[in-house]
């Protein structure tokens, strides 16, 4: 093709520019507008820009060379919107630029990246344009036949750049029109996740043959794209046509009706989920998980202590942190709502960068650490030197001393910092579940030998011992030899007492039964010992409504190593506390990210972000998101770079869910890790894969890793997923997408795999299902008041 002497000039200059801003320049100059942490952005993206036509139309300005009406969320006008134009035929650089000012002008954000081409990899991209037709389409038959040359262009991964440079809470609208790249982008945006983070994809499809290929090769490309485009519509996003080109086949409509939480279809479906076993264990209810049990919204706490930023980036703020927390510690609790929420207020750090060689203590309840953004120019928080210590530490049983350089210097990751609960000696009767009874596992009814001084609102613990015979009829006083004779533990009685937490809400008095608020995951066989019931007092303190939400927090470590373990290794650990949530924060660089220990209750995890690990790829590492307490939430999170994204620790007593979150570039799987955690749902989660397996000999010995497992509606990109029943359980498999372990590493029952009926309408998700059934089947308040719609907004 030729070019004229100004395309040239043009080409050369913008070509350097984009590259530049491909490299990191542009993320900070001008993708990372400073008011653009305080709340969610409207984003429009054009893939495909040419002269920038459709920004005008876009943004419904007169003249515009056509009409179409894009959505817009309701909180946002068009000219609040932020514009991203990439195109790749440099014979459009000149109308982006001229685009670009004309609406700098008029104060509206625009971004060009000229000579651009979308792909699926970074690098560079040869892309042959030409002058032949009128709209200098490079698919035209003329550019074809033409048989150009081409030129070198930076090509751009534009998932990545959409999962790197959005947030799940933005509201995200993709328009595509590239030439029959899209054959191959869509599939990869299906791969990578990016429907995390696209609200609304509008696509001109231009014919799975436009660029050429076997009868077999254009029909592989067709159906790779179909499933691409049905998955991506099955995970909420809306796609719409661009142009009258009909959509890849006729039996599948490119239109969709987006319920962001759920296509609920009633109480009728729920039951059809329950899914009885011969023993009449069944799917449990999964819906009081999460902060206040999942059914209010997160609280917005009043700032009490505002902090800025140091200009000396020598300074540790670790003691000025810490006083200001231990300010708002010393504060009286305010009670909120009507749910029994109590708080003192919040810190609130003034965007900017903190540095931290300590550790960060939260030990009083009602305490809250706000920043103004997670993004490069939000509040970043971080954690510098070389001490293996664990970040910022939730836990009643600490005190502000132990997050000192010094105190972590000798004490990091000991028992000291990593204190264990206990219950208190009961001072109601204990009481013994009735013998001969088998309680199944999804049950609220518990029959006991005496209800006497109990009463309804009493919390309670139900302890179902461990016995040798339980433990023999698992096998896991047999576990062989590791293959490398590094030592394997043979599981003993004392270690696995199984302790729910629960609510008296009913007594049966002539029946002598309680009814619990939330079911018991795990069956009560009565050829075992009966499980115990006492009165939960805690022995040591346990805190309750704290929060950590909007700011980043970031690793320090040694560049030169990118298995570097000297530095910072957990970025925050929940414990001994209850009701606590994690909203709007953004990990980077920690060893690992988030881990709700084994004494929290009731958290919640939203909208954030775990990424980019910084470790060696062995056990106890890259674990992002991490629920080992009961009753917690992981819901609308994204971990990237990971070893297990989602996952549950050894002896974990549920329920707890994960819901709407994804994972990618993860080396290890997601699902329980080790050593019997019962009574965990993976909801509508993506990830590379996904497993409830006998692991026998792994680690130390871990032997069964879960039971009592519901998986619903969840996708693996990776085969050898792997789904087994400990011997006397089940686990549930409903709608999952991905190959299996055709021969797994050992020896067990095969969970049944359940097929949802695509003849009757199913919920997209159980537990959203679950929860607005819970509330009386209010899909609009639930949607309002801890859905999609009730995302944090902070001003």
């Amino acid at each position: 093709m030729a070019f004229s002497k100004g395309h040239i000039i043009i080409f050369l200059v913008t070509f350097t520019i984009s590259s530049l801003f491909l490299l990191g320049t542009y993320h900070q100059t001008i993708l990372r507008p400073k008011d653009r942490g305080a709340k969610p952005r409207f984003i429009f993206v054009d893939l495909g820009a040419k002269g920038a036509d459709t920004l005008d139309v876009f943004m419904q300005r007169p003249g515009a060379k056509f009409k179409f009406d894009f959505p817009r969320p309701e909180w946002a006008t068009y000219e609040q919107a932020e514009a991203f134009l990439f195109e790749a035929n440099p014979v459009f650089n000149s109308h982006l630029v001229a685009a670009k000012e004309r609406y700098d002008d008029q104060g509206i954000k625009v971004n060009i990246f000229p000579s651009t081409v979308v792909n699926v990899a970074d690098g560079i991209c040869n892309f042959s344009p030409n002058t032949i037709n009128a709209e200098n389409d490079a698919s035209h038959p003329d550019a074809i036949s033409s048989k150009s040359t081409g030129t070198d262009l930076t090509c751009i991964n534009i998932s990545t750049w959409l999962l790197r440079n959005t947030l799940p809470r933005d509201f995200v609208v993709v328009k595509m029109d590239i030439a029959g790249a899209e054959y191959e982008v869509i599939p990869h945006m299906a791969e990578m996740g990016a429907w995390t983070v696209v609200d609304n994809l509008l696509v001109k499809w231009h014919g799975a043959d436009v660029r050429g290929g076997t009868p077999e090769e254009i029909s592989y490309r067709n159906q790779s794209a179909l499933a691409a485009k049905d998955k991506l519509i099955a995970e909420g996003v809306k796609m719409s046509l661009l142009s009258p080109t009909p959509p890849l086949d006729n039996n599948h409509p490119t239109e969709n009706v987006y319920q962001p939480i759920g296509e609920i279809s009633g109480s009728d479906a729920l039951k059809a989920l329950r899914l009885p076993d011969e023993h009449n264990n069944t799917t449990p209810d999964f819906s009081r998980v999460g902060y206040r049990e999942g059914s209010v919204p997160i609280p917005t706490v009043p700032v009490r202590v505002i902090l800025k930023p140091s200009m000396n980036q020598a300074q540790d703020d670790t003691a000025r942190i810490q006083y200001a927390i231990d300010q708002v510690s010393a504060m009286p609790l305010v009670n909120i709502g009507e749910n029994g929420a109590a708080v003192r207020g919040a810190v609130l750090f003034k965007a900017g960068v903190y540095r931290v060689a300590g550790a960060l203590i939260i030990h009083s309840s009602g305490v809250v650490l706000r920043g103004e953004g997670q993004d490069e120019l939000g509040t970043i928080i971080i954690a510098t030197g070389t001490i293996q210590r664990d970040f910022i530490l939730v836990n009643g049983m600490l005190t502000s001393d132990m997050g000192t350089v010094e105190m972590q210097q000798s004490k990091a990751r000991t028992n000291e910092t990593m204190p264990v609960n206990e219950y208190e000696e009961p001072r109601k009767p204990i009481t013994n579940t009735r013998a001969g009874i088998y309680i199944p596992a999804g049950e609220t009814r518990i029959p006991v030998e005496s209800v006497a001084g109990y009463e309804v609102g009493d919390r309670i613990v139900i302890e179902r011992p461990a016995s040798d015979e339980w433990i023999h009829d698992l096998g896991m006083d047999q576990l062989p030899e590791r293959p490398d004779n590094e030592p394997v533990f043979q599981w003993t009685k004392e270690e696995y007492n199984i302790k729910f937490e629960r609510t008296i809400v009913g007594i049966e008095h002539e029946s002598n039964t309680f009814v619990i608020d939330i079911p018991i995951v795990m069956n009560l066989d009565p050829k075992y010992p009966p499980a115990k019931i006492f009165e939960l007092i805690y022995k040591f303190p346990v805190i309750s409504d704290v929060g950590i939400e909007n700011l980043r927090l970031l690793s320090t470590y040694d560049h030169t190593n990118l298995e570097d373990e000297d530095h910072a290794w957990i970025a925050v650990v929940l414990d001994n506390v209850i009701h606590s949530w994690i909203s709007d924060v953004t990990i980077v660089h920690f060893i690992s990210g988030i881990v709700a220990s084994a004494w929290s209750r009731y958290t919640t995890i939203q909208d954030s972000t775990i990424m980019d690990p910084v470790s060696k790829f062995m056990g106890g590492r890259r674990y992002q998101f991490d629920l080992s307490g009961q009753m917690g939430l992981v819901k609308r999170c994204f971990s990237r770079n990971g070893r297990h994204d989602f996952i549950t620790q050894a002896g974990v007593y549920g329920p707890n869910v994960f819901v709407d979150s994804t994972g990618v570039n993860s080396t290890n799987d997601s699902g329980p890790h080790e050593r019997f955690a019962v009574g965990s749902l993976y909801d509508n989660i993506v990830c590379d894969k996904l497993n409830v397996r006998q692991r026998l000999w792994f680690g130390t010995g871990q032997g069964w890793s879960g039971a009592f497992h519901v998986l619903y509606n969840c996708s693996a990109r990776k085969n050898r997923n792997m789904f087994q029943d400990p011997p006397g359980t089940t686990n549930w498999i409903i709608g999952f997408k991905g190959g299996l372990d055709q021969h797994p590493w050992f020896d067990g029952r095969r969970s049944q795999m359940v097929t949802l009926d695509s003849s009757v309408e199913q919920p997209r998700s159980l537990y959203w299902a679950q929860l607005i059934n819970r509330m009386g089947g209010d899909e609009q308040l639930v949607e309002t008041t801890v859905g999609t719609a009730s995302k944090r907004r902070y001003s």
